[in-house]
């Protein structure tokens, strides 16, 4: 569909019409917009991907240092009395001038 308007600076004598095209750019920016949307839902679905993948290693990390606690717990309550002694004696010492 062509529309011709003509220019009244230059006396509408119509020797200069101005055309517009319409309807061959339309398809073109449909597809560019079709396009940059297909591209936005695939960068969201990779943040998406991401965030699951990091929660499951935060909590995966978080079970690890609770049993590493666990173990540290049991193993200083085992721990003899005289060494515990000996240890904060020890510490007494390099921090007292």
């Amino acid at each position: 569909m062509k529309i011709t308007l003509s220019a009244s600076s230059q006396g509408g004598d119509g020797s200069s019409p101005i055309r517009l095209l319409m309807g061959t750019s339309r398809p073109h920016s449909s597809r560019v917009n079709g396009s940059a949307v297909v591209v936005l839902l695939m960068l969201l679905s990779i943040m998406m991907l991401l965030v699951i993948d990091n929660s499951r290693t935060t909590y995966w990390l978080q079970r690890q240092v609770k049993m590493v606690e666990k173990q540290q717990k049991k193993r200083l309550a085992t721990m003899p009395p005289e060494n515990s002694t000996m240890t904060a004696n020890a510490t007494n010492r390099v921090t007292a001038p």
